[in-house]
């Protein structure tokens, strides 16, 4: 610009003819590039679409570490085409070090249609936000630059990564325990009579048997046995960075337990990550008369994958608070950091009331860990108070997620007092337990 102006001073001192020609050409090519970037982005149109080539699974998808596919149609509106054009967007989907795609467009006429199809694979699970999609147009000099959203924001939900499992000990065996549960004078079940007892509550007398044995007969009752697999995971304190945290550890471990639970029948609770904050559960009644139909399982899994998908650090209530949920007797399979000693204790000391309890032990998340003499020493005071309340314990490091899970299929861990194998029989079939619906309850 200040050459095309001291070129036209020049001229009119000058007075010379091409100078002005000159001048007149810059000037030109100067309002030619400034209008038309202008002309070639206003009237473009596009449309942006997202699925999963992972769509015959089982599992939600897209899921982490599919393989996602991006289309972007770009139109015009306009008489004239649209040359040299660049087409870019943030996409959160991917990884933090290719998250900004950009592609280069020659044209874009009138009548016809261009196709921008891109493949990422999701980086990690959660809320993500494609950012707009952006044409910026520089033709045909590139002097004047001129960009336009021709697409909003657009909201994709990565569900997390479900690894595969065969056997889960202490669920599966409820197969091979007697269906009883406690008699006494409480419980919801009649499971027979007895002689009555001085203190035994009047509403508690069998009047028929009494009259047929002529003795005062009391209802004896028990509570029938609890078989749902509480899964606890911790979302309050979070070690590690990217997707290899101890919160996304503990998703994943749920998740994938939640899957087996769910394509074996199985009755889940989760406890972690605040998901009754955001959705209610699922009343029994409404369960029972959902299951009739074939796809109630499906809907409460789905619910309950993005409940998991949308968790945030920081969300839910602590350990402590979690395992005060678990009744007695219940089987526990709980995800807790090697660094969370409050946590630990607390569940070294809620494990005296329940049957069966598995430690997934996250180690190595912490960046700045104690010296290497102190936490030997802290480990080992938590490892001996876990083994002697006989939780099965089973370390986690990064990257280790898999062989984990396969300790926890076959019940054996790295150090434990008594195995669940050794009181639950390992069964390799699937097994109904869930009495008439089957659902996965969850709650938390």
């Amino acid at each position: 610009m200040i050459a095309v102006i001291a070129l036209f001073l020049l001229g009119r001192l000058t007075q010379v003819g091409w100078l002005y020609l000159v001048d007149a050409v810059l000037w030109g090519i100067i309002m030619l590039s400034a209008i038309s970037p202008w002309l070639g982005v206003a009237f473009i149109a596009a449309h942006r679409r997202v699925d999963s080539t992972e769509s015959g699974k089982a599992q939600p998808v897209p899921a982490e570490g599919d393989t996602v596919r991006i289309s972007v149609s770009l139109g015009s509106r306009a008489l004239w085409p649209s040359y040299l054009l660049n087409v870019f967007y943030d996409c959160s989907l991917a990884s933090p070090e290719n998250r900004l795609l950009r592609f280069f467009v020659s044209n874009v006429f009138r009548s016809g249609q261009v196709d921008i199809e891109t493949t990422v694979e999701a980086f990690q699970r959660g809320l993500h936000q494609l950012g707009p999609v952006v044409v910026e147009s520089s033709a045909p000099f590139g002097l004047f630059r001129r960009r336009r959203n021709v697409t909003g924001e657009q909201p994709v939900l990565v569900y997390p990564q479900v690894l595969p499992m065969r056997h889960l000990a202490m669920a599966q065996g409820f197969s091979g325990m007697e269906s009883q549960g406690r008699r006494g004078r409480t419980g919801t079940d009649l499971a027979g009579t007895r002689n009555y007892v001085p203190g035994d509550p009047r509403r508690s007398i069998h009047w028929r048997n009494s009259a047929k044995t002529g003795q005062l007969m009391v209802k004896e009752l028990e509570d029938p046995l609890d078989r749902t697999t509480y899964l606890l995971f911790d979302a309050t304190q979070v070690w590690g960075e990217d997707r290899e945290t101890t919160l996304e550890y503990g998703i994943k471990v749920v998740a994938s337990v939640g899957s087996f639970a769910q394509c074996n029948h199985l009755p889940i609770q989760v406890l972690g990550g605040g998901l009754s904050k955001r959705a209610n559960p699922v009343p029994k009644a409404v369960m029972q008369s959902e299951s009739k139909g074939p796809a109630s399982r499906p809907l409460l899994w789905s619910t309950l994958m993005k409940e998991l998908a949308m968790v945030q650090p920081g969300d839910g209530y602590e350990i402590g608070e979690n395992l005060a949920k678990v009744p007695p007797g219940a089987s526990l399979v709980a995800v807790i950091s090697a660094s969370d000693r409050g946590g630990l204790q607390a569940l070294a000391k809620a494990s005296t009331m329940l049957q069966s309890v598995v430690l997934i032990s996250l180690e190595g998340f912490i960046e700045h860990e104690p010296e290497r003499g102190t936490k030997e020493e802290m480990h080992a005071d938590d490892l001996r108070s876990l083994v002697s309340a006989k939780i099965l314990v089973i370390p986690c490091r990064p990257g280790q997620l898999k062989q984990a899970l396969e300790a926890l299929e076959r019940g054996k861990g790295e150090a434990r007092s008594k195995s669940i194998t050794d009181s639950m029989p390992l069964v390799n079939q699937a097994v109904a337990v869930d009495g008439q619906n089957g659902n996965a309850h969850y709650g938390g």
